[in-house]
Protein backbone atom coordinates (compact mmCIF):
# COMPACT_ATOMS: atom_id res chain seq x y z
CA UNK A 1 0.00 0.00 0.00
CA UNK A 2 1.90 3.38 -1.39
CA UNK A 3 -0.14 6.10 0.30
CA UNK A 4 0.96 9.62 -0.39
CA UNK A 5 0.51 12.54 1.57
CA UNK A 6 1.73 16.51 1.88
CA UNK A 7 3.64 15.67 5.05
CA UNK A 8 5.87 12.96 6.37
CA UNK A 9 8.38 11.48 9.07
CA UNK A 10 12.20 12.52 7.93
CA UNK A 11 14.58 9.29 8.20
CA UNK A 12 18.27 9.69 7.92
CA UNK A 13 20.33 6.05 6.55
CA UNK A 14 23.34 4.79 9.44
CA UNK A 15 26.22 5.75 7.47
CA UNK A 16 27.16 2.23 9.58
CA UNK A 17 24.76 -0.20 8.67
CA UNK A 18 23.25 0.96 5.66
CA UNK A 19 19.41 1.25 8.09
CA UNK A 20 16.88 3.77 7.59
CA UNK A 21 16.11 5.54 11.55
CA UNK A 22 13.55 8.62 12.87
CA UNK A 23 15.27 12.39 12.97
CA UNK A 24 12.23 12.86 15.10
CA UNK A 25 11.37 15.50 12.40
CA UNK A 26 8.25 15.98 10.28
CA UNK A 27 7.96 17.07 6.56
CA UNK A 28 5.70 19.05 4.79
CA UNK A 29 5.28 19.80 1.27
CA UNK A 30 4.25 23.75 0.87
CA UNK A 31 2.27 23.15 -2.11
CA UNK A 32 0.19 20.39 -0.04
CA UNK A 33 0.70 18.52 -2.73
CA UNK A 34 0.66 14.42 -2.20
CA UNK A 35 3.88 13.73 -3.32
CA UNK A 36 5.75 12.11 -0.09
CA UNK A 37 5.47 8.36 1.38
CA UNK A 38 4.69 7.97 5.03
CA UNK A 39 8.25 7.80 5.65
CA UNK A 40 11.22 10.50 3.78
CA UNK A 41 14.83 9.52 4.04
CA UNK A 42 16.82 13.02 3.73
CA UNK A 43 20.30 12.40 4.21
CA UNK A 44 23.39 10.03 6.19
CA UNK A 45 24.24 10.05 9.88
CA UNK A 46 24.81 7.80 12.92
CA UNK A 47 21.82 6.16 14.28
CA UNK A 48 21.62 6.51 18.32
CA UNK A 49 23.20 3.55 18.98
CA UNK A 50 26.44 4.02 16.56
CA UNK A 51 25.99 8.15 17.87
CA UNK A 52 26.61 6.76 21.04
CA UNK A 53 29.76 4.30 20.30
CA UNK A 54 31.21 7.27 18.30
CA UNK A 55 30.91 9.83 21.77
CA UNK A 56 32.33 7.15 23.40
CA UNK A 57 35.34 7.20 21.28
CA UNK A 58 34.96 4.49 19.37
CA UNK A 59 35.91 4.32 15.26
CA UNK A 60 34.06 2.90 12.46
CA UNK A 61 35.74 1.44 9.23
CA UNK A 62 33.39 1.85 6.58
CA UNK A 63 34.43 0.46 3.05
CA UNK A 64 33.30 1.65 -0.25
CA UNK A 65 33.37 -0.93 -3.10
CA UNK A 66 33.43 0.73 -6.39
CA UNK A 67 31.71 -2.04 -8.04
CA UNK A 68 28.69 -1.66 -5.65
CA UNK A 69 28.52 2.17 -6.00
CA UNK A 70 27.68 2.29 -9.68
CA UNK A 71 30.77 4.91 -10.33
Amino acid sequence: MNEQSYVSIEQHVCIVYCTAFDTGAILLDRRLRASMGRHTATGWGLCPEHQKLFDDGFVALIECDPQRSGS
